[in-house]
């Protein structure tokens, strides 16, 4: 299979994007951050996934808060600890990538299973891409091209997976 590493990068990317683009209800905005984050941390506090996934969003990208990974990673853990797929799958990200947390590709691979078995299409799609080259599972193409598609069917933030199967054709 050809590997595209300006994918990789649109990839690493595009899951910053993944955080940013959840609907207006799910993500606050910075100038009402103070209003209302008191609520989010209570809402997470209390074992609701998707305050804690939205909390761990604005600490991975500093966003209303001092950007802070390891506190992303604590609250992403929570969320998906609370079964919220996202947070999985940001999870997922944060530990294929190292950042907050020691790089373990075979437990992202995991938790990016967990997102996409759940209808996370960037679950789906971040597992497709270590199927494609390897990363923490061996490589299989028609995996990869499985959850490709798989990802686009449920559409969602990431669409580097839709590229990479209209390249292939």
């Amino acid at each position: 299979m050809k590997k595209i590493p300006t994918l990789f990068v649109r990839f690493s990317c595009a899951f910053v994007v993944l955080v940013l683009q959840m609907s207006a209800n799910q993500v606050f905005a910075d100038s009402k951050y103070t209003e209302i984050a008191p609520n989010y941390e209570r809402a997470c506090a209390k074992g609701d996934g998707l305050s804690c996934f939205n909390l761990g969003g604005k600490f991975l990208q500093g966003n209303g808060v001092r950007q802070d990974d390891r506190e992303a990673v604590k609250l992403f853990t929570k969320a998906c600890d609370n079964d919220e797929p996202l947070g999985c799958t940001a999870l997922g990200w944060m530990l294929e990538k190292g950042r907050g947390i020691s790089k373990d590709p075979i437990h992202a691979s995991k938790l990016y299973n967990q997102g996409c078995n759940a209808g996370v299409s960037d679950g789906c799609f971040f597992l497709g891409w270590m199927y494609e080259n390897g990363i923490g599972v061996d490589v299989n193409e028609e995996k990869a091209i499985g959850l490709y598609t798989r990802g686009c069917r449920l559409g969602g933030g990431v669409t580097v997976g839709c590229d990479i199967l209209l390249n292939k054709n």
